[in-house]
């Protein structure tokens, strides 16, 4: 069961770790290929078998210190405060806040007697080593009288109390939650538990997935986010939850329990929307034996989809691991890029690359689509979270009347990410996922001429008034490569004949389009795309009343800026002077480089 049944926002967020004081400074350091780490010795105070291990912490003490809160109280408390001053809530609306806290580990280091340099008050002694100290510190000094929980299921502990404050929101129980995750794991006594265990890493082997790893590298982190409704920001839009049920400390070589979540999300995304996955970021600890079952789990579940190459991201090679506070940091780092529409890079140089699973060192376009979010608990505990850039088309829409035309490059053609708003990009002929099962563009991205851009740019304009928006699976095509698709399906209904027409899409004015929602939802229409059946047919008698009132919505509104239907092809429209274009042959590569060069036609 999606424990998310209605998409809800993640609208802020603030972190801290060893990488950086905010996310910003962090997400600098991985454009920049730079780690976190440092051998233990540097953060003093700790046993001598632990001074070459690397580690992360932070520099600044200050905010663990008070004395009336634990060291992680004082720090969630302090990240908390940040969140909140990005939301804008009016007190009113901060006090009927819910308020979900995740920590592994809590205030043990009050109960082994660590300090992080406060002076406590002795009266408070009793509160300074409970775990639920971190949600009701935040409850007094912010004025938060919703009701707080604490979870702390083990390194899962933030990721689930941020699942639990997306369904409390979800499900209309919650106003809105304010979610808190801190763990100080950096303590001799907690350290020396462990290694016993066989858990902190024995040769500083940085990389997860290897097959040398041998363990974690220990870090401190403390993060905070806000879910609401509706807002600017993340959208959350899947949540599941499955245990193991296998050993106390040890994980099925299978790792069939993050398989069986991971199977449950595939489902439920795959019937709504094909395409919908741009990337995983699993929780890839350091430990040998979990990182061989959740790769395991990886590959299996992405084969058995018949997808390959997913693009995947492997956070504490640049963090260290924070425990419980991973996956809500995890998950803060990929919504402060996703807000950018980005997908972030991997630290270059690890181990994991297969037919399956991918590991980008660059940044790639996140095009709207669904990253998955994936912790795991010590005692067979597994959360995925499902996440994705929301596409606000109703706050883009107040821009546009001052938006001028989509830069030129070549040819009178310009780029579809650069229209405003700019549509949702689905390019499934940049993969094998298409009618033909090849690869046929050599890297995603829409062309259109010039004209059909600014026709195209009314409609979203007009589009985006409504709450909704474009999604565009194809534009300009060379005419290469629409020989190549003749060969495959030789009916002019569906694929036209390049050597009688030239191609309609060749001229780089016509489009394949559908609608999609604020949040970047499809609407339902009658087929998936490049459905090559009659109920693809605008005339066709099969469609529900669902699938045609959305189907004559979008034919409308491409109508009223000069596009013209396809008469087979639901999502087929062309400029309506389409045929006094030429034809053109040029590559992606060239139209990108800005290059007017051209290849002659048959």
């Amino acid at each position: 069961m999606n424990l998310i049944p209605k998409p809800v926002v993640l609208t802020a967020a603030a972190a801290c770790s060893g990488l950086g004081v905010d996310l910003p400074t962090m997400r600098a350091a991985m454009l920049a290929g730079r780690h976190a780490m440092r051998p233990l010795r540097d953060f003093g105070g700790l046993p001598a078998r632990f001074e070459d291990v690397p580690g992360a912490w932070l520099e600044d003490r200050k905010p663990m210190r008070g004395r009336t809160y634990g060291a992680a109280s004082n720090l969630s408390l302090f990240i908390a405060e940040q969140a909140l001053a990005q939301t804008g809530w009016l007190p009113a609306q901060t006090e009927e806040a819910w308020i979900f806290a995740g920590s592994s580990r809590g205030n043990s280091c009050e109960l082994m007697g660590v300090r992080h340099g406060r002076r406590p008050h002795r009266l408070y002694a009793a509160s300074n080593s409970m775990h639920s100290e971190i949600a009701s510190a935040v409850s007094i000094e912010c004025g938060i009288r919703g009701p707080w929980q604490v979870f702390s299921n083990g390194c899962a502990s933030g990721l689930d109390a941020l699942i639990w404050a997306a369904h409390a929101v979800s499900c209309g129980l919650a106003p809105r939650a304010l979610v808190v995750s801190v763990d100080l794991p950096l303590i001799g006594s907690m350290l020396e538990d462990f290694a016993s265990t066989g858990l902190i890493s024995s040769n500083g082997v940085n990389d997860p997935y290897s097959e040398h790893t041998s363990g974690f590298f220990p870090a401190e982190a403390a993060s905070a986010m806000t879910v609401e409704p509706e807002g600017r920001g993340t959208v959350l839009s899947g949540a599941w939850i499955t245990s193991d049920a296998y050993d106390p400390i040890g994980f099925p070589p299978d790792g069939e329990g993050i398989a069986r979540a991971l199977k449950k999300a595939w489902s439920y995304f795959d019937g709504k929307s094909p395409g919908w996955l741009a990337a995983v970021c699993p929780h890839a600890s350091g430990t040998r034996a979990h990182g061989l079952a959740e790769r395991e789990a990886l590959r299996s579940v992405i084969s058995s989809a018949g997808a390959r190459d997913v693009p995947t991201y492997l956070f504490k090679p640049f963090t260290g691991h924070s425990l419980g506070a991973s996956g809500v940091l995890d998950v803060a780092l990929l919504h402060e890029f996703l807000s950018r529409g980005e997908l972030p890079p991997n630290l270059p140089g690890l181990a994991g690359n297969c037919a399956e699973i991918q590991l980008p060192e660059h940044v790639l376009p996140a095009d709207g689509r669904t990253v998955l979010k994936i912790s795991v608990g010590m005692g067979g505990h597994n959360a995925l979270l499902a996440m994705k850039q929301l596409l606000v088309f109703l706050l883009l829409a107040l821009a546009c009347a001052h938006a001028g035309d989509p830069p030129e490059i070549a040819h009178g053609f310009v780029r579809a990410e650069t229209i405003y708003p700019p549509p949702l990009e689905e390019v499934r002929y940049a993969s094998t996922y298409n009618f033909t099962g090849h690869v046929l563009y050599p890297f995603p991205a829409v062309f259109l001429h010039k004209g059909a851009a600014a026709a195209l740019q009314k409609v979203q304009e007009d589009l985006a008034s409504q709450g909704l928006g474009l999604k565009i699976y194809d534009g300009y095509r060379p005419l290469s490569v629409q020989a190549r698709m003749w060969q495959i399906v030789p009916d002019e209904r569906y694929v036209s004949d390049p050597l009688k027409s030239r191609g309609r899409h060749t001229r780089g004015t016509a489009v394949d389009v559908t609608l999609i929602d604020h949040l970047g939802n499809d609407l339902r229409m009658p087929t998936p795309f490049d459905d090559f059946t009659e109920k693809a047919h605008r005339n066709s008698g099969k469609w529900t009343g669902e699938e045609r009132a959305n189907c004559l919505k979008l034919e409308a509104a491409m109508k009223k800026r000069g596009f013209v239907p396809f008469p087979y092809e639901w999502w087929h429209f062309d400029l309506a002077d389409w045929e006094k274009y030429p034809p053109l042959d040029v590559s992606f590569e060239d139209l990108a480089r800005g290059l007017s060069t051209t290849k002659p036609l048959p």
